[in-house]
This record gives C-alpha cells, structure tokens and sequence, in this order.
C-alpha cells in the first residue's frame, strides 16, 4: 500500500515524462507506453516498499519479482472477474458457472505459466539469510529522507513556475502526496513501524 501511495506517482511521472520526450503527446502509440509505464512504476513501488521485509522474513530477496508482477498484472483483473461470475451464476447455473470459470482457468492457467517460467531461473532470487532488524529501519527511514526531499523540491518547483500558491512554514509530512492520500502518510509509518517492532521481536 505504502509502495503504491508514495513511490508509484513518483515513478509514473518520471516515466510519462520519458515517454512524452520521446514520442510526444498523443497518438496510439503514447497510450500503450503510458500504460507500460503505469503498471511498471505500480510494480516497482509496490517491490520497492516490501523488499526489505520479504528479506527479513524469507531470507531472500527476488529479482525475478518485478517482471513476474508486471507480466501477471493484465491477467489479474480477468481472474477475478470471471472468477467472481463464475461463483456467482455458478449457484443458480452450473452450465453458467462452468463457462466462466473456464474462462478465467484460463488466465490462471497463464499466471502459473510466468510464475514457474521465472522461478526456475537460477538468478531468480538472491538468498541474503538472516537480515538484521536494524536494516530494515535504516532503509525505510532513508526512503522516507528521500521522499521527503523529492516532496519538497516539487513544490519549490511548483512555486518557482508560479503554480504552487503560497508557500507553508515548518515540517510538512504529506511528502510530497496531493489530497487525501496525505493523510494515509502517518497511519502507514505507524504500521510499517509496528511491523518491523514485531519482527524485532
């Protein structure tokens, strides 16, 4: 969630600017590399804000993760889909609930694909074994610096382009996130820190 919250827009800006420098504002094209950059930067945010935990926990940290995640994600959406139809109809209808359930055996059939194609790879993941607690601490605390600096410099961006407003004294821990999603920031470092509490202990 966190990873989603606060790395993924920072990662599909970058990405959208890349795409729009090289292939401009509009056109079919710009669609379909907007929409790799979205699931992309979605997948990245979200491995980047667990890895240290699935370290800690698992002993190992995967580098097939990113492109298993990226390749099953448009299956994902069908999976559920059909699957949900098919538990649904499937009770007043087994005919029904057969046809959709074939369905979405089928993007789970795809799904199993990615993931044993990418597990069997001897590099599919780095075994780092017993992580202390304290690394896990000092990445997120270092992530959170340098949220926090990337926040504030896009607003004195913002300010200097005449478009952020007035600018606001003191500590601002929304880093750098517009809406209500700010207030998400406190809530989730209380969890990640409780989460790492309880490992430690």
């Amino acid at each position: 969630m966190g990873g989603l919250v606060f790395i993924f827009p920072l990662l599909r800006d970058a990405g959208r600017k890349l795409v729009a420098s090289g292939l401009g504002e509009e056109g079919r094209l710009v669609g379909a590399a907007r929409a790799t950059v979205d699931v992309w930067s979605a997948t990245l945010g979200a491995t980047l804000a667990v890895w240290p935990l699935v370290a800690y926990y698992f002993g190992l940290i995967s580098l097939a993760g990113p492109l298993a995640t990226f390749l099953a994600a448009p299956a994902i959406p069908a999976i559920i889909a059909f699957g949900g139809l098919a538990g649904i109809l499937g009770v007043a209808s087994t005919a029904a609930g057969q046809v959709f359930g074939l369905i979405s055996w089928l993007f789970l059939s795809y799904l199993i694909l990615v993931v044993r194609a990418l597990a069997s790879l001897s590099f599919s993941a780095v075994t780092v074994g017993a992580l202390h607690p304290a690394l896990v601490w000092i990445y997120y605390g270092a992530a959170a610096v340098i949220l926090m600096v990337i926040g504030r410099r896009g607003r004195m961006r913002r300010l200097a382009a005449g478009t952020g407003g007035r600018m606001n004294a003191g500590i601002n821990l929304s880093f750098g996130i517009r809406g209500g999603a700010r207030w998400l920031v406190l809530p989730l470092g209380l969890l990640a820190a409780l989460a790492v509490f309880s490992a430690a202990a």
